[in-house]
C-alpha cells in the first residue's frame, strides 16, 4: 500500500495486526497489541522501516504512468536523434519558475535551551516573487530572471543584482505569457553560451498555459529553437529544475532569510531585499554539479528512462486498475462476454483490486460501466511533444483557431494576456474567457440515475457563477478600508473610478466615522450599471479564524441586504484574497458556503443568482474557485465569463 501511495501508519499497523490475531485466535478480542510489539516487529524484520512520506498530489499520482513516461522517452530520443543533440549537453536547457516570499519563512533549527520553548521572528506580511531559473546539461546557468509585484519597474528592486540578473514587473508577481515570450526571446538567448543561428538549441519546459502560444512557437522555428513540452503534472519526476535545482534553491534560501533577519534585528524583509538574497542563492542552488546531476536524475542527459524508477510509477496503477482483481462470479453474470484476464503488476495488492472492483461494480448497478470522457485540452496535444515539430505546430494552430471561433460564437472577447489592475478585482472595460478548456454541458453528463443535468430542488436555488465582472447585476459588493476610502485597495479603486466621485461623497457623508469589520454601507451605484454598491471591510487573515467569522457575517449581511432591497442577482469580489492574505481555498469554500447556507435559511428569498468576481491573471484564486465549484452541484459546468 505504500507503494501506491497509501501506506499505513504505525498506530494503523498495530490496530490491523490485532484484528488480524484475534481472527487467528492467538489473541482476546479488546487486548490490542502495543507500541513495544510494534517495535520488536520491525526489528524482526529489518527491511521494514518508517520513513516520513513526500507528499503527491493526485493529478501527478495519476499522470505519471509508465506507459506516460516511456511515451515521453520515446518522442525525446526521435528529437534527440533527429537534431544530433545526445553528445551535445552545451544545446539542451531546461527553464521554470519557482515562487519566493518575503515573509513567512520556515524557520530552521537553532540552538538553544530545553527549559525555553524556541521562537523565530519571521516577516510580519508575505510577497510573493517570482524568479525564472534555467541551464544547460553542461552545468551553466543562465542569470536570474525575477517578477515583482508592481505596476512599474523600479531600479532599486534590482539592488544587489550579480551579473547579468534583470527582472520585470507583474500585478501579481508571477509571471504571464508576455513575461515568459520575453524572457525567452531576450534574456534567455542573451545568454545561451556560444549561440550559433545554425546550431539547435532544445529547450524543455512544462506545459504551463502561459508557455504557449502561437507567437512564441513561430519565433522559435524560425530561430532554429525546439521548445518541448513536458508531459502534464510530471515535472517532479522529468523537469531537472525541479528534480535537483529548486529544491535546494528554497532550503538556502530559507536559511539566507533566517540570516538576514537576525543580522537587521528590528526589520522586515522587503521585495527590495529580494534580489540580493535570491542572486546569491541562485548562484548556489544552481551550481554546475546541481545542474548537470538534474538533468541525469531526470533522464534526460545522459538519455535513459532507467532513471525513473518502477515505484515512481505505481501510484498510477490504482487509476489505471492494473492490479489483480478476482472475479468468480464474472461467467455467471455475462456468459457472452469474454473472460478477461488480468495480471498482477508488480507491487500492486490484492486489497487495491478488490476496491476498484466495488467502486465498477457501484456504477454498473447506476447505467452502466465507469467511462472517462476525454477532456478537450490543450495538453493532449503538447503533452510529452516538441511543439515546434511542423505536425505538433499545426495541431497547436488548429486548437487555436477552434478556440477564438468558439469565444467568437458565445460573443465574447479574447482579453490579452498583458497584466491588469487588481488581485482578485475588477476591470470595467475588457471580455475574456476564464479558460479556453471550458466544455461544454454534454448530453452524457446527465445524472445517470434521474437523467437530469440538475435535481430539481435546486432550480429555485441561486445560480452561483464564476466571474471576472458582471454588467448585469444589480448590486455590486466592494471591499475597501474600514474609513471608506475608497482609494484603498485595487477592487475599490477600480469601483470608485467607474462608479464616479459621488460614491465617495456619499461614504463620507452618510459614515463619516467609517465602520467595523463586517458592517455594510450603502450608497447609490454611480455610473456603474447596477442600482447599489454595498461597501464592508475584513481584517487580515489570521490563524485562529476571527477573521473568517468576519467574512461570513460580511457575506451574510450583504445577502440578506439584498433580499430586503427585493434584488435578485448580487456579484462579490474574492474577499480577502489580496493584500489581507486569506487563503484562496478556504475563501473560496466559504464563500460558497455562505451563499448556499443563506440559500436554505430564505427558501423564499429574492436572491437567484450570485456571481463571484475574479480577475483572471490571478491563477491561484481562479483555480481555488474553479475547485470549489467542481464540488458543487449547484455550479453549472459550462460557465460563461464577461468583464
Amino acid at each position: 500500500m505504500s507503494q501506491l501511495g497509501y501506506g499505513y501508519t504505525r498506530s494503523e499497523v498495530v490496530t490491523l495486526s490485532s484484528d488480524y490475531a484475534v481472527d487467528l485466535g492467538l489473541r482476546d478480542d479488546g487486548k490490542d497489541l502495543t507500541m513495544k510489539w510494534f517495535y520488536n516487529f520491525i526489528r524482526r524484520w529489518p527491511e521494514i522501516h518508517i520513513r516520513k512520506p513526500s507528499s503527491l498530489s493526485e493529478l501527478h499520482a495519476k499522470s505519471t504512468s509508465p506507459e506516460c513516461i516511456n511515451n515521453y522517452f520515446t518522442e525525446l530520443d526521435k528529437i534527440l536523434t533527429k537534431y544530433d543533440l545526445k553528445d551535445k549537453p552545451h544545446l539542451i536547457y531546461n527553464v521554470d519558475e519557482k515562487g519566493i516570499n518575503t515573509g513567512g519563512t520556515k524557520p530552521p533549527n537553532i540552538v538553544t535551551s530545553k527549559e525555553k520553548v524556541a521562537q523565530v521572528v519571521t516577516s510580519e506580511r508575505s510577497q510573493t516573487i517570482t524568479v525564472l531559473g534555467c541551464g544547460n546539461a553542461a552545468g551553466a546557468n543562465i542569470p536570474p530572471f525575477l517578477v515583482f509585484p508592481e505596476k512599474r519597474m523600479l531600479p532599486e528592486l534590482l539592488t544587489g543584482a550579480t551579473p547579468g540578473c534583470d527582472g520585470t514587473v507583474s500585478e501579481t508577481g508571477y509571471s504571464n505569457s508576455d513575461i515568459f515570450n520575453s524572457y525567452i526571446k531576450n534574456h534567455f538567448l542573451k545568454y545561451v553560451q556560444g549561440r550559433d543561428p545554425s546550431q539547435t538549441i532544445l529547450l524543455l519546459y512544462d506545459g504551463h498555459r502561459s508557455h504557449i502560444s502561437l507567437s512564441l512557437i513561430q519565433w522559435a522555428r524560425k530561430n532554429n529553437i525546439i521548445l518541448f513540452v513536458l508531459p502534464p503534472h510530471t515535472s517532479h519526476l522529468l523537469q531537472p529544475m525541479d528534480v535537483g535545482c529548486f529544491g535546494p534553491f528554497e532550503a538556502i534560501y530559507q536559511q539566507s532569510a533566517h540570516k538576514f533577519m537576525r543580522q537587521n534585528i528590528g526589520r522586515s524583509i522587503t521585495r527590495y531585499d529580494v534580489c540580493a538574497l535570491a542572486c546569491k542563492v541562485y548562484n548556489h542552488a544552481l551550481c554546475p554539479e546541481n545542474i548537470r546531476s538534474a538533468f541525469r536524475k531526470s533522464g534526460i542527459y545522459p538519455l535513459s528512462a532507467d532513471v525513473v524508477d518502477s515505484s515512481c510509477t505505481m501510484p498510477s496503477l490504482v487509476y489505471k486498475g492494473q492490479v489483480e482483481i478476482e472475479r468468480d462470479n464474472q461467467e455467471n453474470n455475462d456468459n457472452s462476454k469474454e473472460k478477461s484476464e488480468q495480471k498482477v503488476t508488480d507491487g500492486a495488492s490484492k486489497e487495491t483490486g478488490y476496491l476498484l472492483d466495488k467502486t465498477t461494480e457501484f456504477f454498473n448497478k447506476r447505467g452502466g460501466e465507469l467511462q472517462k470522457k476525454a477532456r478537450r485540452s490543450i495538453s493532449s496535444i503538447i503533452g510529452g511533444k516538441a511543439i515546434t515539430e511542423q505536425d505538433t505546430f499545426e495541431k497547436v494552430k488548429e486548437y487555436t483557431e477552434t478556440s477564438k471561433n468558439k469565444s467568437k460564437n458565445q460573443q465574447t472577447e479574447k482579453l490579452d494576456d498583458s497584466q491588469q489592475p487588481g488581485t482578485s478585482g475588477i476591470n470595467i472595460n475588457n471580455s475574456v474567457e476564464l479558460d479556453e478548456n471550458d466544455e461544454e454541458i454534454l448530453e452524457e453528463e446527465k445524472c445517470c440515475i434521474c437523467k437530469k443535468f440538475e435535481p430539481e430542488a435546486l432550480k429555485n436555488k441561486p445560480y452561483i457563477q464564476l466571474r471576472t465582472l458582471s454588467n448585469e447585476v444589480d448590486i455590486i459588493v466592494n471591499s475597501t478600508a474600514r474609513n471608506l476610502n475608497l482609494t484603498k485597495g485595487a477592487v475599490s479603486n477600480s469601483v470608485l473610478q467607474t462608479g464616479g466621485p459621488s460614491l465617495q461623497m456619499e461614504c463620507s457623508t452618510n459614515y463619516p466615522n467609517g465602520i467595523q469589520f463586517g458592517e455594510v454601507a450603502v450608497t447609490n451605484g454611480g455610473n456603474l450599471q447596477c442600482s447599489k454598491v454595498l461597501h464592508g471591510s475584513i481584517p487580515s487573515w489570521d490563524v485562529d479564524g476571527a477573521a473568517l467569522g468576519v467574512l461570513r457575517t460580511f457575506m451574510d449581511n450583504c445577502l440578506t441586504l439584498v433580499n430586503q432591497y427585493g434584488c435578485s442577482s448580487v456579484a462579490f469580489p474574492a474577499l480577502g484574497t489580496g493584500n489581507l492574505n486569506f487563503p484562496k481555498d478556504v475563501v473560496a469554500k466559504e464563500m460558497f458556503q455562505c451563499v448556499i447556507d443563506f440559500s436554505s435559511n430564505q427558501p423564499n428569498s429574492s436572491v437567484t443568482e450570485v456571481k463571484f468576481v475574479l480577475y483572471d491573471k490571478d491563477i491561484q484564486t481562479v483555480q481555488a474557485f474553479e475547485a470549489e465549484a467542481n464540488r458543487r452541484i449547484v455550479m453549472k459546468k459550462a460557465m460563461k465569463v464577461e468583464v
